[in-house]
């Protein structure tokens, strides 16, 4: 996953995401804050990860070929910008790709799950909390970054790209 800071011990460990054993993490930031660019990168380490469009239409085919068992199974499901994705579609289309998201986030064992969103709001707030881990990425503004879970002391407005904030170090993806 990236470079953990470690000044106590002058190191820089690795963070490692173990595919198929992991559930998943929820990477929450903003605009240009290096969401999709984490994505990118755990997509190039694994060639056969499940990227879900972007486009609702597809995100929303592919969802529920996850959902049906006719996607065929993979370690690692990829997902960008999930409350984009449920924002996009009319109201109660996008409540019942919520609902889809929780099904499969809650019964996706052997499957490794990352998700970004702006936020962690809501109806889909409910999707990242069934994730175990949450990294906070540069976040618009304090309140945002304390409403994603974050600490009151890890708030960085001029966080760089890719820098997260993963309990209670600091990672570089």
């Amino acid at each position: 996953l990236g470079r953990v800071d470690d000044p106590k011990h002058q190191s820089q460990p690795l963070e490692v995401l173990s595919v198929g054993s992991d559930r998943g993490i929820a990477l929450i930031g903003a605009p240009g804050s290096g969401r999709t660019s984490a994505l990118r990168a755990l997509a190039s380490q694994h060639p056969d990860a499940l990227w879900i469009p972007r486009d609702p239409e597809r995100a929303w085919d592919a969802v529920i070929a996850l959902v049906s068992g006719r996607a065929p199974r993979r370690e690692l499901v990829l997902c960008d910008d999930i409350d984009a994705q449920i924002n996009d579609l009319p109201i109660e289309y996008g409540q019942h790709l919520a609902q889809l998201w929780e099904q499969i986030l809650r019964s996706g064992g052997g499957t490794t799950f990352v998700v970004t969103a702006t936020r962690a709001a809501g109806q889909v707030g409910r999707l990242l909390d069934s994730l175990p881990t949450r990294g906070l990425l540069r976040m618009p503004s304090r309140v945002d970054h304390l409403a994603a879970g974050g600490g009151p002391d890890g708030y960085d407005r001029d966080r760089p790209p890719g820098r997260l904030r993963l309990g209670d170090h600091e990672l570089q993806i």
